[in-house]
């Protein structure tokens, strides 16, 4: 997207983010146009069932070094990424607060979910 509007063949309208993304300092959010609307592009890792605690910790503690990284720092900027780490506990609690306004979204704009 953001290559096609960097070629004049697309104009972004609004961003879907929390706040105005520094690399598009012009384009407004949809809640500083009326619409109450979040929606970063949300990445996360699971593991299988039954996975114990400790390889699950080591697991945690690897894709922190990894947000936490100039790689990664420099990446992310360059996608104009709403850079946000959680780990599981703050990712479980996130995923149990957002799903359901997901749902409400799709149902009233006519997408119903399966």
């Amino acid at each position: 997207m953001l290559g096609a509007a960097e070629a004049g063949k697309l104009r972004i309208l609004a961003v879907p983010a929390e706040r105005r993304l520094p690399g598009l300092p012009d384009v407004p959010t949809l809640k500083e146009l009326g619409y109450n609307i979040h929606v970063g592009g949300g990445r996360g890792f699971s593991l299988p069932a039954g996975v114990p605690r400790e390889a699950a910790a080591v697991m945690e503690a690897a894709l922190e070094r990894a947000h936490k990284s100039a790689q990664w720092k420099d990446y992310s900027s360059k996608n104009m990424y709403e850079d946000t780490y959680m780990g599981s506990a703050a990712f479980t609690q996130y995923l149990a607060r957002t799903l359901p306004t997901f749902g409400e979204y799709m149902e009233s704009v006519g997408i119903k979910p399966r």
